[in-house]
């Protein structure tokens, strides 16, 4: 049995055999002939390009996770000072830290799902 692959760069076609039986040695050609399509189709680059995107997503959330604690800590400082006013209970800035850091989670969790997308990818062109 015959996959046929579109490259996306070149959109050239090829032609990979599924794999069902066989030596040791036709395994190995079954697997070599599998990483030369993964590389043309850029499949690892890929995987690379997101899986450097994780730290970066991870900073993101600790620097909003900083400036949400300053925020937090700020408005609770004002709130004690002025005992006798009435605050309420979220500021602005207070909200909008939140809404960050909130948003900065999200984010971490969508660059980790789409790294073990694009690392499912390359096993997606075989059935076995």
């Amino acid at each position: 049995m015959y996959f046929k692959l579109t490259l996306p760069n070149t959109k050239s076609k090829m032609s990979v055999t599924q794999w069902a039986s066989g030596t040791p040695e036709q395994f190995l050609l079954h697997v070599r002939a599998a990483m030369h399509a993964c590389k043309q189709m850029e499949l690892d680059l890929n995987f690379i390009r997101t899986r450097e995107a994780v730290p970066t997503a991870e900073l993101n959330l600790e620097i909003a996770k900083e400036s949400y604690a300053t925020v937090r800590n700020s408005e609770k400082k004002k709130a004690k000072g002025n005992k006798g006013e009435a605050t309420p209970g979220d500021s602005e800035s207070l909200a909008l830290a939140k809404a960050d850091y909130e948003k900065a989670m999200q984010a971490v969790a969508s660059a980790k799902l789409t790294v073990a997308t694009e690392g499912a990818n390359a096993f997606k062109l075989y059935g076995n």
